[in-house]
């Protein structure tokens, strides 16, 4: 990084010191902090302010390249808002913040050493390294939780929705479309063994679909019964967490039929019409993740192969390619809706 980026975050702090310091009231220490009410609103825009100016040196030209994602995440879902006449299509809260100010939440991981190095528990220069490494791993998880998103229900609205039904479940042991002008993203009511979709929608030619956003671990758990003392699911319920999903839709001839995905008691999964994920090339070179992706293939369930699409430009290995055969369809990289098209289409074939 420059040395004129690292001087304009440390003037920041500086100006910071200053007004503080100005405010008798404002007791900044190694480990404690007391703001006064009046003065609060103020100090922590201050703050703000200064983590601004530590991520822009931390992440340089990636903030803009963050922020493309963001909007093109954003994109996709208001359109499907608009599409199907919703109220709010509600992502992980993290994952929210992003699409809202993309700026403050790449920011907000240097929150704590900002503060660090006003208190003086942490050196400038040991405030920086601190921020950098919760910076970019707060703008990596950012991105490809948006990148997910942008993807999955980029081809939710290839398909054309024109409404949408919530997914309840009254008794524990049957699943029904609910009348609702909001989807939850990954919500269920949970349970050790039923696994049911957090939404159903009709597209603008009448086919009806159930979708689940599935964290990626969960799939580990289709598979076998519930043990009670030693499992560590979610209990299908994944509503506000940032991590890996995979988008698994279902077609339906009616809404009196919505798909119970998984009955672990009764080990029953049932295929599901298309599955979507997104997948970074360079993690597929890891022995282990390669063996984890493996495994979760081999235990879904799908009708039609698996629509992979790299999440960066890194291409897949000739390795990675031929070793997964038919089972899988590899896409290409980038914010194209060209590229989302063809994963849609599926469900037509």
């Amino acid at each position: 990084m420059s040395e004129t980026q690292n001087v304009a975050w440390t003037e920041g702090l500086n100006e910071l010191r200053a007004w503080t310091a100005a405010h008798e009231a404002i007791a900044v220490a190694p480990g404690s902090l007391s703001v006064p009410e009046p003065l609060r609103s103020e100090f922590y825009e201050r703050v703000d302010g200064v983590q601004r100016r530590l991520s822009e040196t931390v992440l340089g030209d990636d903030i803009e390249v963050a922020c493309v994602v963001a909007r093109a995440c954003a994109e996709v879902r208001d359109e499907v808002l608009a599409a199907a006449g919703l109220s709010a299509f509600t992502l992980a809260a993290k994952l929210e913040g992003f699409l809202e100010d993309p700026l403050a939440a790449l920011a907000a991981p240097a929150f704590s050493p900002v503060l660090d190095a006003l208190s003086g528990r942490l050196t400038e220069a040991e405030a920086e390294r601190e921020a950098a490494m919760a910076l970019i791993r707060g703008r990596e998880s950012l991105v490809r939780n948006a990148f997910e998103a942008w993807v999955y229900y980029g081809v939710v609205a290839e398909l054309r929705p024109r409404k949408f039904w919530a997914v309840a479940s009254f008794d524990g042991s049957d699943a029904r479309a609910v009348e609702t002008d909001e989807v939850v993203v990954g919500w269920q009511a949970a349970s050790p063994d039923r696994r049911v979709p957090e939404a159903v929608f009709q597209t603008e030619d009448g086919r009806l679909f159930a979708m689940k956003s599935e964290a990626a671990r969960e799939l580990d758990y289709y598979g076998f019964s519930a043990t009670r003392g030693r499992d560590t699911s979610a209990g299908g319920n994944t509503r506000d967490l940032m991590g890996h999903r995979v988008l698994l839709v279902y077609e339906m001839r009616s809404l009196d039929e919505v798909p119970v995905m998984v009955d672990r008691q009764k080990r029953i999964q049932r295929p599901c019409d298309l599955a979507c994920t997104v997948i970074d090339p360079i993690q597929m070179r890891n022995p282990a993740y390669y063996g984890t992706f493996l495994t979760r293939l081999r235990g879904l369930r799908s009708r039609r192969p698996v629509q992979v699409v790299p999440f960066g430009d890194e291409p897949f290995s000739e390795e990675t390619v031929s070793g997964l055969g038919e089972a899988i369809e590899f896409h290409k990289y980038g914010l194209d809706r060209g590229t989302l098209a063809p994963i849609a289409q599926r469900l037509a074939s």
